[in-house]
């Protein structure tokens, strides 16, 4: 009985260490990339409303800073994830499609900035108020979710 306390012991200093040290392990941020207005592409014929499948798509994003960025999304998609302005209660992009025909999207919005946690800092939540959008190849477009947070909730649908 004598030889086995010196065994159960360094068994025992092994599960208090280990235990600490996956205490101690940092909670992943809710989302690295920030958060996003999530927007789905639909095509309206004879009243049917089908998904639609975007190739070769470019959206330029115009700051308010004047300094535009672009984005190719070469593969097909039906949905995108666009980072609306933190420092602008307006966000315009510009939608570029394979026979450089372009649409432009202005959204509106309120932001809210909050405090995720010490290790992962604040995040700016978004509602949106209002879209505007060109009509050279879009329909119109729905706001389905005016909410834009963490969710993978479809916030626009755009109709073509």
């Amino acid at each position: 009985m004598i030889k086995n306390k010196p065994f159960n012991l360094a068994y025992l200093l092994l599960f208090v260490t280990l235990f600490f040290v996956t205490a101690c392990d940092e909670l992943p941020c809710p989302n690295e990339s920030g958060i996003q207005v999530n927007m789905g592409f639909y095509l309206i014929e004879n009243n049917i409303i089908s998904d639609l499948f975007i190739d070769s798509l470019t959206i330029e994003y115009l700051n308010p800073n004047n300094e535009n960025v672009s984005e190719f999304l070469g593969r097909q998609r039906q949905f995108i994830e666009i980072p609306l302005s933190i420092t602008s209660d307006t966000s315009t992009f510009v939608l570029k499609f394979k026979d450089d025909i372009a649409d432009t999207i202005l959204i509106k919005s309120d932001r809210t900035v909050k405090l995720i946690s010490h290790q992962c800092g604040f995040d700016t939540f978004f509602d949106i108020n209002e879209i505007q959008t060109s009509s050279n190849k879009l329909d119109s477009v729905w706001l389905r979710r005016d909410v834009v947070d963490y969710a993978d909730f479809e916030n626009i649908k755009i109709y073509f």
